[in-house]
Order: structure tokens, then C-alpha cells, then sequence
């Protein structure tokens, strides 16, 4: 078992690249082993098929779902690759019927998350990684999250405040479940595998049941936001860097090219232009932004990464496939003269923001409450303020806004870090995506905002773990990195 235990980069060091192979042969775990994890779903995906078969897709689903809570009992790794690829389906069921005033909206992404948090609380300790490279962005959070629960008795709504709160715990729990879950690079590379799956089949759901004829900006689900949907798939597009660099299959470079021209085509079909102005930004900046040698290298992954994003999203504009609104977003992006109503521009909104802010600069408005914060201010004005820098100022003051800061400052320089070129360019491709989709949407209290950044600080760990290893011929630290 101490070969199973080994980082991949301590062979690579000591020049022993035969013995990779054992990496990927028998664990202590036969659970975390994908052999043994599809044997076990056949029954269970036997049984849904015939609850489709019926006409009950949800009790199907939750059929399928009943499994993987308890592979994730048995194999952690199992419920973060699971969340990671049902993210990107989790607006086809939101559904106003079925909306519970506690928890909002009980998205498959949501409860899984609250089964990783009771399992990575009920995991012992020797079976989790020691946090290294991400153990101040863990900090941050953590504190960040205090305070909104003490500032929550002088919001508004101090139930509101208290639930939203509440979220943000399980999804930073959640970070710290895959950080201590997952590290070895066959992990990492699952992990981004399944999110890319998990956004093509969205993608391919969003096709079967959209109408690309009517006027409507595309949505995968009745009752979901554009740029709800436009964000989950965002996520499977920016992981690909990750997947395409710790690929050990390199045919696999086949299929995510244009898996990222799909999901970036149908990212266009919700007229997000934040969603694609990130992702595409995130791509081009990625490599030359990021540490290590090979300067001519980096740029010339950032051409041509600039080159597919900015080449795809004309092509599409000019196929003219996407609904009529859509279109007219997207041309706004590069055709001048295009003029907002004042009442409607991000500017005007950020102003409203910032006069908020001000009249309560301390403790600010509590999670979820600057709409009504903005009202009592500026009276017949109740908006969201399109900004998780400014909405994190709104509703948690000057404190809760450094300490959120705190964590993405800390999760930059965990990013920073990273010596190497692979996994560093993918993990700064994560992070710029985080921090471009801050500017113009207020996510910071959905896994919108958490999970891209999770995947950025699993990269961190695994490149931390893996310098260790390569550079010192060690193990890295305690745990079952095998799993």
C-alpha cells in the first residue's frame, strides 16, 4: 500500500516512471476504485430505467441518487464527482412548486453538499489530508462566515441573513471536503472529467427541450435564470484547461476540444455576456499571468486559447443560431454605440450600491438583504447589486468585505505559488474566472461563486503535494492519497 499511497511526482523524481502504473492498480478502498462503483449502480440504474419507463423520472432519479449517498459514505470521492458533474443540472430543478422556505430550492447539488459535510465530519482523521497550500483561503472563509452569523441579528431579515449563511457554510465545508478528499493527479482529473461531463449533457438537455426559435434567452429549465444557467456550464468550459494538462490519455485532448466549443456555443445561447466576456478572458490571461519558466510557451497558449475562445464566439454570432435577444447581447459586446437605459446600467446600480454601503459601512445590510438595504436608503430602489466586491460591502461592511477579500487574495496566492506551468496555468485559469464573474454578478452566496473556486484550490493542493514529491522523492503528507 505505500506505492498506493505515493504522489505520481515522487516517481517522476526518482526516475522510476515504470511504476506509475501502480498507482492505479488495487486500493485499500475498493470503493473509490470506478470498476467497483459502476458494479454497484447497475441494480440501482437498472431500477430507475424502469421508474422512467413509468413515467416517474424523479423517484428515477432519486433511485440513482440513494446509491451515491451511500458510495459516498463508503468513498467521498465518489459524492465530489458526483456534485461536480449534477452542478450543471441543478437549474432544470428549480421548480416554484417545489421551493422550501428554509433551504430555498432542494437542487440534487444542494443536498449532496449537505451529505459530503456530514461525511467529511464523520470521516476519521487519518483518512483526510493534511490542508498545506489553501490552509489561509480556509481561514478567511471560515471567519467570513462567523461574521455574517454575528451580523445576521441586525439585518432586515435575520432569518434571511441566517439561511444564506448557513449555504455559504456548507459550500466552504464542502472546499474543505474536496481539498482533504481529493489529491492525487488521477483524482484531480476525474474530478474535472466529471464536471466536463456533467456541462456537455447539460448542454444536450439544454438542446432537447429549449426552443431556439422563441425570443427567450435559452435556460435549461422552465423556472431557471439565464444566467443561472449560463454559470453552472461555465464551470464544465474553464475546467477543461485542468482536464486537457493532467490527462495521462492524450487521445482524451480529442474530445474536450469540442466538448469546449459546445458548451461555449450553448454559453452563448443564454446572452450571458459576463459569463462569456469571463470565460474567455480567463483563457486568454491564464497562462501569462501564471509562474513558472517558459515564457514563449505561455504566450503561445495564450493565443491560441485567445484564439479558440474569441473564434468560436464569432462564429456563432455569425451562424445566427442563437434566439434573437441573445444575439442582440452578444453584438452589443462588440459593436459600438450600443447605450444602456440609465436605470438599467450596471453604473447606475453600482452607485445605489456604493450610497448603501455608505449609511451602514460597519456591519453592513446581513447576507441577502441589500435589495431591502438599497430600498431604505433610496426609496422605490430595491435591486441587486451586480457585484460580489460591492455586494459583500452592502451586506457584511467593511470587516466582511476585507475578510472576503481575505479569501480571494489567499487563494491568489496559493495560485501564485504553483512552480509549474501545468498545473499552474489551469489553476489560474480558475481563479481569473472567479474574479471576472465577481465584477458584474453577486454569486458569492451560491456555489457559483464557490465551486470554480474550489476546483482552483483543489489544483493548488495537488500542485503543492506534487512539488513535495518531485522535488524531495517523498510521499506527500499523511493520508489515504490514494483514495
Amino acid at each position: 500500500m505505500i506505492a498506493g499511497q505515493l504522489d505520481r511526482g515522487s516517481f517522476d523524481a526518482v526516475g522510476l516512471a515504470p511504476q506509475l502504473a501502480l498507482l492505479d492498480g488495487p486500493e485499500e478502498n475498493p470503493w473509490a476504485r470506478p470498476l467497483y462503483f459502476w458494479i454497484g449502480l447497475l441494480p440501482f440504474a437498472g431500477i430507475a430505467g424502469l421508474l422512467v419507463l413509468l413515467g416517474k423520472p424523479l423517484e428515477a432519479a432519486a433511485a440513482v441518487g440513494v446509491y451515491i449517498v451511500g458510495a459516498t459514505f463508503l468513498a467521498p470521492q465518489v459524492g465530489l464527482y458526483a456534485a461536480f458533474a449534477i452542478q450543471a443540472w441543478d437549474p432544470y430543478f428549480i421548480d416554484p412548486a417545489r421551493h422550501i422556505e428554509i433551504i430555498g430550492f432542494p437542487t440534487p447539488t444542494k443536498v449532496l453538499s449537505l451529505v459530503l459535510a456530514v461525511v467529511l465530519l464523520a470521516t476519521p482523521r487519518r483518512r483526510k489530508q493534511k490542508i498545506g497550500a489553501t490552509r489561509l483561503t480556509f481561514v478567511f472563509a471560515g471567519g467570513f462566515v462567523a461574521w455574517t452569523v454575528a451580523i445576521s441579528a441586525f439585518s432586515p431579515l435575520p432569518l434571511l441573513a441566517l439561511r444564506y449563511s448557513a449555504q455559504v457554510l456548507v459550500l466552504v465545508v464542502l472546499g474543505l471536503a474536496a481539498v482533504r478528499f481529493i489529491r492525487t493527479r488521477e483524482q484531480v482529473n476525474r474530478l474535472m472529467f466529471w464536471t466536463i461531463v456533467g456541462a456537455v449533457t447539460a448542454c444536450v438537455l439544454f438542446h432537447a427541450t429549449g426552443d431556439p426559435l422563441s425570443r427567450r434567452r435559452g435556460t435549461l429549465g422552465e423556472f431557471s435564470n439565464p444566467n443561472t444557467t449560463a454559470m453552472t456550464l461555465s464551470l464544465g468550459m474553464i475546467a477543461i484547461p485542468a482536464a486537457w494538462g493532467l490527462t495521462r490519455r492524450k487521445w482524451m485532448w480529442a474530445l474536450y476540444a469540442p466538448a469546449a466549443a459546445y458548451i461555449m456555443m450553448t454559453l452563448m445561447m443564454t446572452g450571458s455576456r459576463a459569463a462569456c466576456v469571463s470565460v474567455v478572458m480567463a483563457y486568454s490571461l491564464g497562462a501569462v499571468l501564471t509562474r513558472g519558466r517558459g515564457f514563449i510557451k505561455k504566450l503561445a497558449a495564450a493565443i491560441f486559447a485567445t484564439a479558440f475562445g474569441v473564434g468560436v464566439f464569432f462564429a456563432v454570432l455569425e451562424a445566427r443560431i442563437l434566439d434573437e435577444k441573445s444575439q442582440q447581447r452578444l453584438e452589443s459586446l462588440v459593436q459600438s454605440g450600443q447605450t444602456t437605459g440609465q436605470g438599467f446600467s450596471r453604473w447606475y446600480i453600482w452607485s445605489n450600491g456604493v450610497k448603501t454601503f455608505l449609511a451602514d459601512p460597519l456591519i453592513g445590510a446581513g447576507l441577502g438583504n441589500a435589495p431591502l438595504a438599497m430600498a431604505q436608503v433610496l426609496h422605490g430602489e430595491a435591486r441587486d447589486v451586480h457585484s460580489n466586491y460591492l455586494a459583500a460591502m452592502v451586506e457584511t461592511g467593511a470587516v466582511g468585505a476585507g475578510l472576503f477579500l481575505g479569501v480571494l487574495a489567499a487563494a491568489a496566492l496559493a495560485t501564485w505559488r504553483i512552480p509549474r506551468a501545468n498545473p499552474g496555468v489551469p489553476a489560474t485559469i480558475l481563479l481569473l474566472y472567479v474574479l471576472l464573474s465577481s465584477v458584474t454578478h453577486t454569486t458569492y452566496l451560491t456555489k457559483m461563486f464557490w465551486l470554480p473556486l474550489v476546483l482552483a484550490l483543489v489544483v493548488c493542493e495537488y500542485g503543492a503535494s506534487a512539488e513535495r514529491a518531485g522535488t524531495a522523492g517523498s510521499p506527500p503528507p499523511t493520508g489515504e492519497a490514494s483514495r
